[in-house]
Parts: structure tokens; sequence; C-alpha cells
């Protein structure tokens, strides 16, 4: 199943704790990973255009760690 999301700067694609179960391709601009207690302006990650993030085939990851935060319109 394919859905595109259109994200502003400032939305979230998801939240910290989140089950892991979407991989994601970016189309366009920025989407960095937040972490609660991370000082603002300190990403953990950041994926653009051509970047793929989340389920990966054969992937352990079962949550998000951080928040995913557009921080250009993606």
């Amino acid at each position: 199943e394919l859905e595109v999301c259109t994200l502003g700067a400032g939305d979230a694609l998801f939240a910290q704790g989140d089950p892991a179960e979407w991989m994601y391709l970016g189309l366009e601009g920025t989407v960095e990973g937040r972490r609660a207690g991370v000082p603002a302006g300190a990403p953990t990650y950041s994926f653009s255009a051509g970047d793929l993030y989340g389920v990966i085939p054969f992937s352990r990851m079962q949550a998000f760690q951080a928040a995913g935060v557009a921080v250009t319109p993606a």
C-alpha cells in the first residue's frame, strides 16, 4: 500500500514511540528526527529527497526513537 503525505514545516510525520510500521521515501524537503530531552536544534537524524527511512526489510526497529518533524515543506 502506498500513501503520499504532504507536510508543512513543523508538521510531524510520526511521533516518538509510534510503532515503526512504514517505510518512508523522501520525495522533497527534509524531515529531522527530534528526540524528547535533546535540545531543540540538535536533530538525531535527517532524511531528504531520495532517502529511505523507517521499516526496511529485515530491520529490528519496533518503534520510532524520535519524532519525525518536517523542517521544510515535504
